[in-house]
């Protein structure tokens, strides 16, 4: 028995993020020939939810000022709602692997929509999704044995389509 092995065993177990709890103890056997001296160790596991989703409407007030020249000000209020939905998966391919998936739109209106002026709308669309597991980053070694790495990768890929009475962009992105 060694405590600091039982501390690593405890932490990577926990790191994991797939178990509510983790609980590792040790009984006394009973003393019989080669079992002298050792010790029976237990490790319980409470598994967590493996799949989360979550919904999220959002309201939203904007107040803008746009300044074209030094004389004329056009004050805009936007009134606006975005939903989002979050989907999280904590044990993909049963390896420890958590991939998140988030989807999000966003619409507002201007103030001046209801005295029938120009659209100056502004809409936004984005989606973003990850996976994190632990190992380098070429993804062999994550099906190998994943509690013997300790280094944690997280590959992100997102995109964002934005669009207003100005300007429409699209942009994307990846890290690790």
């Amino acid at each position: 028995y060694q405590s600091d092995q039982k501390r690593r065993t405890y932490n990577r177990l926990s790191q994991l993020a797939i178990y509510k709890f983790v609980d590792v103890r040790f009984f006394n056997t009973r003393p019989t020939g080669d079992n002298k001296g050792k010790v029976d160790c237990y490790i319980q596991l409470t598994p967590d939810k493996q799949h989360i989703l979550t919904r999220e409407l959002e309201a939203t007030l904007t107040d803008q000022n746009d300044q074209f020249a030094a004389s004329v000000v056009n004050n805009s209020r936007y009134y606006g709602i975005a939903p989002s939905v979050n989907y999280r998966n904590k044990n993909l391919l049963r390896k420890g692997i958590s991939w998140d998936l988030n989807l999000r739109g966003a619409y507002e209106f201007s103030n001046q929509w209801f005295e029938n002026q120009a659209n100056q709308n502004i809409f936004e669309f984005g989606a973003n999704t990850s996976l994190q597991y632990y190992g380098s980053f070429l993804p062999s070694t994550v099906t190998e044995e994943p509690l013997a790495n300790t280094v944690r990768t997280s590959l992100n890929l997102s995109y964002l389509l934005e669009g207003n009475v100005n300007y429409q962009r699209n942009t994307s992105s990846f890290s690790y």
